[in-house]
């Protein structure tokens, strides 16, 4: 016979929002390197402050999508598995589903 599998489901949907807010929050942080040039006399500084910047932009894009391709991946983990957890305690208590 097989093992004895336990998830804690409401840490996978926890995990789903947290993950969907971080994505969300990623959007609201993209503040230009540019708003910080006005301060910075040197001309070497301010071209590291873009590059910093444009770097960054693109990174962040990177980390959005992984982020948000973990999200949707517990999102579904944790539907999949209550789905499983109902249709097996309907089988169990003679429901139909």
């Amino acid at each position: 016979m097989g093992g004895t599998i336990k998830l804690d489901l409401d840490l996978i949907g926890d995990l789903a929002s947290d993950l969907s807010r971080l994505h969300s929050d990623f959007d609201h942080v993209a503040a230009s390197a540019a708003d910080y040039k006005s301060g910075i006399g040197s001309s070497t500084v301010s071209d590291a402050i873009d590059e910093f910047g444009s770097n960054w932009d693109i990174r962040r894009g990177r980390l959005q999508e992984s982020i948000k391709a973990v999200a949707e991946m517990a999102e579904s983990a944790h539907e999949g598995f209550t789905q499983t957890e109902m249709d097996l305690a309907n089988k169990i208590l003679g429901k139909a589903s």
